[in-house]
């Protein structure tokens, strides 16, 4: 499998349409109150429905209640759930979809507490090392399987915005 492209905090139709034509795999809907690219539920929904099927859909959250990821889930089916704070694997879990776990790369520096933290979210689809703080959060990142080695070159590729 070559390589699986990522744009993620899409905001307007016609940057989705961009994504679209370019032959990006995934879009990420960004549902985080604080962050400059959120959504709302009701721009959210408007956006998956003009994606379709025409790529896969990533929600992205932030600490949110469990309640309020499982009505998103219902309402805006995504097809990967995205958590980037304090959610442990099992609430990741609990919503019955392929889930991606954000690696706080800030907080994590050194190899056993990666390695720990890779552990801890064994059962995550995904990793996604995350710049997590500074000026522009989550601006450049590398993703790898749960199951692999987070440095395994087979195993990643970058992702931007």
């Amino acid at each position: 499998m070559g390589p699986r492209i990522k744009f993620c905090g899409m905001t307007r139709p016609e940057d989705i349409e961009v994504a679209l034509a370019l032959g990006v795999d995934f879009l990420g809907l960004i549902l985080v109150p604080e962050s400059p690219r959120a959504l709302d539920a009701r721009q959210a929904l408007a956006l998956r429905r003009q994606i379709g099927s025409r790529a896969q859909v990533v929600l992205l959250t932030r600490d949110a209640e469990a309640a309020t990821v499982a009505t998103l889930a219902e309402t805006l089916a995504p097809d990967v759930l995205q958590f980037h704070g304090r959610e442990d694997a099992a609430f990741c879990a609990a919503f019955g979809r392929p889930w991606w776990k954000a690696v706080p790369m800030g907080e994590l520096v050194t190899r056993t507490e990666l390695d720990d933290f890779e552990r801890s979210f064994r059962n995550a689809h995904r990793l996604l090392f995350d710049s997590h703080g500074g000026a522009i959060p989550g601006a450049a990142a590398i993703v790898s399987t749960g199951t692999a080695s987070p440095t395994s070159p087979a195993t990643m590729c970058w992702q931007v915005g």
